[in-house]
């Protein structure tokens, strides 16, 4: 069963978490713009999001989570073939602050974006259009995710994290969608997609809403009844067990590894999972074996 995507590029995957632990915010201080280049300067690291907006007057909109206006100007003209203006402004203040910066672009056109210091460039490509309008396929509507987790501090973290995520709706800040993912982080990142275990409502992101992600203190109740993981490999040696691991990582939403104990051995387990139904197991699998990997399903409880 083939899942239907939102496209939007790894590198710059959407995404408005904040820190946890009530970081403080951070200030947009500048915003320079080259030949499709634009580079936000800020007081210091932050999470954003990114998505694309409107076939007829495309733009794209980046989200700075937890961020005040500083003396960043609200208006550039852009440079290139492909950004037209620039602008900058208070999306949402109050204890959780947003920052909205957009590019109005000439054609939807492939971006990457990355942090060099304080820095976020954002680099755009303006030899190919793309987004071409979402076709109906059979499966999960999944929204390709990427966050940043920091300790009290700010500092990144790494290891794995329950996280919890909600799809806001700005102008009144209830949620309109919930949903519970383990992430595994490296260096505070961490990328997933929404929608695996928690079906995303049409149009996740119509209007105002944007996405928000929190890390829990403590892992949720389990699901009631028994739970469905799709076991990719088995080792008695846990660095290839992590390495397998990464490299799925890189492939598919959801891997991670465990250790158990068969006949007195350890043995490390790499497994994508859990799934509360065995039909998601079961496309999970598929999806494994797309990607030319093998996967048996294990059943527990």
């Amino acid at each position: 069963m083939t899942a239907r995507r939102l496209r939007v590029p790894p590198l710059t995957v959407l995404a408005a978490c904040l820190l946890s632990g009530g970081a403080r915010a951070e200030t947009l201080n500048g915003i320079t713009v080259d030949a499709d280049m634009v580079t936000l300067q800020l007081s210091g690291q932050v999470a954003w999001s990114a998505r694309r907006l409107s076939k007829e007057r495309p733009r794209l909109v980046i989200d700075l989570a937890n961020t005040v206006m500083g003396s960043a100007p609200k208006e550039r003209p852009g440079k290139g073939s492909a950004l037209r203006r620039v602008r900058a402004g208070q999306f949402k203040a109050g204890a959780s602050p947003v920052a909205r910066v957009v590019l109005d672009l000439n054609a939807h056109v492939e971006y990457a974006a990355a942090w060099d210091g304080s820095a976020l460039k954002i680099k755009l490509n303006g030899n190919g259009l793309v987004d071409p309008p979402a076709t109906e396929e059979n499966g999960p509507l999944l929204l390709p995710y990427q966050g940043y987790l920091g300790d009290k501090e700010g500092k990144p973290l790494a290891g794995t994290f329950p996280v919890a995520f909600k799809i806001m709706e700005a102008d009144t800040d209830k949620p309109v969608w919930k949903g519970f993912q383990y992430v595994t982080v490296e260096k505070g990142a961490y990328a997933v997609k929404l929608g695996e275990y928690t079906k995303l409502p049409e149009n996740p992101l119509a209007g105002s809403r944007f996405v928000m992600a929190e890390k829990l203190d403590a892992d949720p109740p389990p699901p009631a009844g028994p739970l469905y993981f799709v076991q990719v490999g088995a080792f008695a040696d846990g660095s290839r067990a992590l390495t397998l691991e990464r490299r799925l990582r890189d492939q598919i939403v959801g891997s991670s590894w465990a250790e158990t104990e068969a006949g007195g051995k350890k043995l490390f387990l790499v497994r994508l999972g859990p799934y509360a139904k065995k039909a998601q197991a079961d496309a999970a699998r598929g999806r494994l074996a797309a990607l030319g990997y093998p996967g048996v399903i294990r059943k527990s409880r």
